[in-house]
């Protein structure tokens, strides 16, 4: 109930977690991004849509996710979980509950299935707990790798766009990985910038092509230095994916 007046008298309390999200989504400074194209670097043919590609964010009803979350900034650990609902006429409901630094979330949120983590984060950002999650797992940059191949050996480069600029992003993916029991692929994610003199690396992953939310996610500053993560603790499927 009320959850416009509850974003609205609460937005300016944590208009800086939004201001930090927004630089962690783009990993480096907007104006110095290098132009990379959306393609595959790697050598091989391109495969089939079916062979390891991955399309973030489509969920079913009755999914429920558990995460481990971390602000390294701040030495502190916690946990965030969504469980996913299907409301009928082309909309999903997720409830989302978690706990970090003496601070809880609980909200209920409510958008097309398609468009389902593009809406929600509006409506987490008010609640510190979920800012690790933001800038990890459902950060926007994830949209920028949609399709893309994931197999060892393998190295993309991608694009995101934010807000009237882009942000670009050499992916590596080094080797497989394996969280709770989940098998997936790592990948390193590097960051360039005209005024730098190599790319540093933005953010380090797991992600299993059959799940719909990465396995987990660690993000960097541009000293190297680690800023927020997210480790996947449960996951229960449900049943039809969107």
């Amino acid at each position: 109930m009320h959850k416009q007046t509850l974003i609205k008298s609460m937005a300016s309390r944590y208009s800086s977690n939004f201001v930090l999200i927004a630089a962690l989504a783009i990993g480096i400074t907007l104006a110095g991004c290098m132009a990379l194209t959306s393609k595959e670097t790697g050598s091989g043919a391109s495969p089939s849509r079916s062979d390891n590609q991955w399309k973030p964010f489509t969920f079913s009803d009755g999914d429920y996710y558990r995460y481990a979350i971390f602000n390294h900034a701040a030495g502190e650990e916690g946990w965030v979980s969504v469980l996913v609902r299907d409301k009928g006429d082309g909309n999903l409901e997720g409830r989302w509950e978690g706990e970090l630094g003496g601070e809880t979330l609980a909200v209920t949120t409510e958008a097309p299935a398609d468009r389902f983590i593009l809406f929600t984060r509006p409506q987490l950002i008010v609640s510190p707990p979920a800012v690790p999650f933001l800038a990890t797992v459902t950060a926007t940059w994830w949209e920028g790798v949609t399709g893309i191949r994931w197999d060892v050996g393998v190295k993309w480069s991608a694009v995101t766009p934010f807000v009237g600029a882009t942000a670009g992003y050499l992916i590596n993916v080094t080797g497989k990985c394996s969280v709770e029991g989940k098998d997936g692929y790592s990948a390193r994610w590097m960051a360039g910038a005209r005024r730098m003199k190599e790319p540093v690396l933005f953010a380090e992953t797991c992600v299993s092509p059959e799940l719909p939310l990465a396995l987990s996610a660690k993000v960097y500053g541009v000293n190297g230095e680690g800023r927020y993560e997210a480790r996947l603790l449960e996951h229960r499927p449900g049943d039809e994916r969107y």
